[in-house]
Formats: C-alpha cells, sequence, structure tokens
C-alpha cells in the first residue's frame, strides 16, 4: 500500500470529537511521562487501600490511574476500544456533557472498585485486591461498553468472534473472557468500570448528572470560547444529553438489561457507528432504521401493554422500542412489528 493511500485511509482519530482527542492526548501525554520516569507507577496507580486509608490525600489517583498505562500495547489497545464508543457517545449528547461522563466513570469506576476490594478484606481477609495497584483505562472502557451495550438491540453479541452470548451478558462475558486470556489484568477494576455502567444505565447516577441548563452556562462562559471555536466541539442542545432514566428504580435492582438511559435522541449516522464496535446479529425495528429515522424518545412504558406484546410472541426489547416510537400506543405498536418482521422475512427470501 502505498504512503499516499495509508494517508488517505486517516487514523482512528480523523474526525473524532473534542472531548474524546482530549483523552487520548492525556494517555499518550501520560505514557511519554511514565517512560521518563522509567515505569515508575507507585504514585500514580489506583489502591484501594490508600483510597480507604487516605481518602483526600490519594484523590489525584482517581486520574492519574485512568490515564495512565503499563505499556504501549496496554494504551493501545485502551484507545483502540475508547475512541469508536466514546466518539458515537460524545456526537450524541455533546462534547460537555460527554467530558462531565467521563468524570463520571471514572470516579465510580474507582470507587467501587476500591469499595470491593476493602469489602473483601474485612469480609473474607481477602489481601491481594486491597494492596493491588491499578492503571489503566479501562474502567471508562468497560463502562461505555455497558452503554454501548444498551443503546442496540442487538439480542446476541460476539465474544472476539469466537463465540456469541446473551446482550445483556455481554459485558460480562468479556470481563471473564480477558481475565482467562490475561490473568495478570485488575479483574477487580474492570468489574467496577461494569458496575458504573450499569448503574448509569439504570438511573443510579442521575444525580450526578449535568442539567441541560448547567451545561448551556459552561458553554457560554468566556473561558469555554476557543473550545466552543473548535470544529471538533459538539455543542448541546434540548434534544440531547445524558438525561436522567425515567424508568430507573431506587429501590430495587431490576435486570441488568433495561431501558436505554443514553441518549435521548440518536441519529441513525451514530447508530451506526454504535453498532459496528462491536459484531452480532440483530434486527432493527423497521427495517433500515427507525420509522423517525432517529431513536426514539424514552418515554415511560405501560408494564401491562409490554407484557401484552411479549405474550404475543415478539421480543421484549423489540417490543419495548415499538410502544416508545409509538407513544405507548399498542395497536400501532404492534402494527409497526409485524411490518417489521415482515420486512425482515422478505430479507431473508432475497438473500
Amino acid at each position: 500500500m502505498s504512503a499516499v493511500a495509508r494517508s488517505a485511509q486517516g487514523t482512528p482519530l480523523d474526525g473524532a470529537p473534542l472531548a474524546t482527542t482530549a483523552v487520548v492526548i492525556a494517555v499518550a501525554i501520560s505514557f511519554a511521562l511514565a517512560l521518563a520516569a522509567n515505569g515508575d507507577f507507585a504514585r500514580v496507580c489506583a489502591s484501594p487501600r490508600l483510597a480507604f486509608e487516605h481518602p483526600l490525600s490519594s484523590y489525584h489517583r482517581v486520574w492519574t490511574s485512568t490515564f495512565s498505562h503499563g505499556s504501549f500495547p496496554h494504551a493501545l489497545l485502551n484507545c483502540l476500544a475508547f475512541v469508536p464508543m466514546a466518539s458515537a457517545l460524545e456526537r450524541s449528547i455533546g462534547t460537555t456533557h460527554f467530558a462531565w461522563l467521563f468524570a463520571t466513570f471514572a470516579h465510580a469506576a474507582y470507587a467501587l472498585s476500591a469499595s470491593a476490594a476493602t469489602a473483601l478484606w474485612m469480609a473474607l481477609g481477602y489481601r491481594a485486591s486491597y494492596e493491588s495497584c491499578a492503571i489503566g483505562m479501562s474502567g471508562v472502557v468497560f463502562a461505555l461498553i455497558v452503554c454501548e451495550t444498551n443503546v442496540n438491540d442487538v439480542e446476541r453479541r460476539s465474544v472476539f468472534g469466537l463465540f456469541t452470548v446473551s446482550s445483556e451478558y455481554y459485558p460480562i462475558a468479556l470481563l471473564l473472557f480477558i481475565q482467562l486470556l490475561m490473568p495478570g489484568v485488575s479483574f477487580i477494576g474492570h468489574a467496577g468500570g461494569i458496575a458504573a455502567g450499569w448503574l448509569y444505565v439504570r438511573g443510579y447516577l442521575n444525580f450526578l448528572l449535568l442539567k441541560e441548563t448547567h451545561v448551556e452556562y459552561l458553554e457560554k462562559l468566556a473561558i469555554c470560547a476557543p473550545a466552543r471555536a473548535l470544529a471538533s466541539f459538539v455543542p448541546s442542545n434540548a434534544d440531547r444529553g445524558a438525561r436522567p432514566n425515567a424508568e430507573a428504580s431506587s429501590t430495587a435492582f431490576p435486570a441488568f438489561s433495561t431501558v436505554r438511559a443514553i441518549p435521548t435522541r440518536m441519529s441513525e449516522v451514530t447508530r451506526n457507528a454504535f453498532a459496528g464496535n462491536f459484531p452480532g446479529q440483530g434486527r432493527k425495528l423497521g427495517g433500515d432504521g427507525s420509522t423517525t429515522g432517529e431513536m426514539a424518545n424514552l418515554v415511560r412504558v405501560d408494564p401491562r401493554a409490554l407484557d401484552t406484546l411479549v405474550e404475543l410472541g415478539f421480543a421484549e426489547h423489540a417490543a419495548r422500542r415499538a410502544l416508545q416510537e409509538c407513544d405507548g400506543d399498542s395497536q400501532r405498536a404492534i402494527e409497526l412489528l409485524t411490518e417489521s418482521a415482515a420486512h425482515d422475512a422478505n430479507s431473508d427470501e432475497i438473500v
């Protein structure tokens, strides 16, 4: 391949939004600084023991452990996994919302993994995780994987092309499979990321999210003017944002699969960008996309109407999406699902 052709193909960062690019640059700078320091991570790693015993003086580790990586392959693999998902999400909810969400995931994954390690030590006397020293952005990446899984209506997902699992268990399957391949990675750090993503899509982190009025205020500040002037900056607006999940329950922990909490509206281009990150077969309602050309607004679904559609033989995730697109009208939802099934049947015959 010629140099011109390689240049034309570009890099994964070509066209990436501002916050996504900034995160990758921060990872690169942190890696360069680590090389200059001869790979001494003792002062920057995530240590559950220090987080528990000295929470204030070790707070900087929330950030330093996220951006630090132990080797070039470690940094490269995390960035390659991060960029597609982060870019699609940032284009959907805006740069400010995404930057705040990234920080939320970093803090939540750090706190959850440290709490789990401390609990294991206190309850079972297991000190290995408590005394561990972890680095890497994998916690945030796993949180994004949970979000990406909940956005896409795909029934089964492929794990590195080797086998498939039900989509709601895909993050857990990925966690276990990676641990088998690389026993030295931080299991509890990855699990903390999955827990952070799960809490987010269930709505338990709603109180940490920025409101649209706050985002508008921040983006109007003079200090943000240079960022707003960049073409890669994605402004926020009333139709998108990391909104609270109206169906989330604060009193119970329902099934892993849930109504989507991100984003409130997503373009078909962004939806396709998400769908291409991980292979797997599934059906999209309406054939080529939703009837509106965008993801339907997240509306509260009547459980009785949903149960009725499921009893009629429709898949629960498709029935829920149909009710959302039809504003809870069961009859219209049935017509939409029937048309979708007929379209899929015709497509199978053509193939």
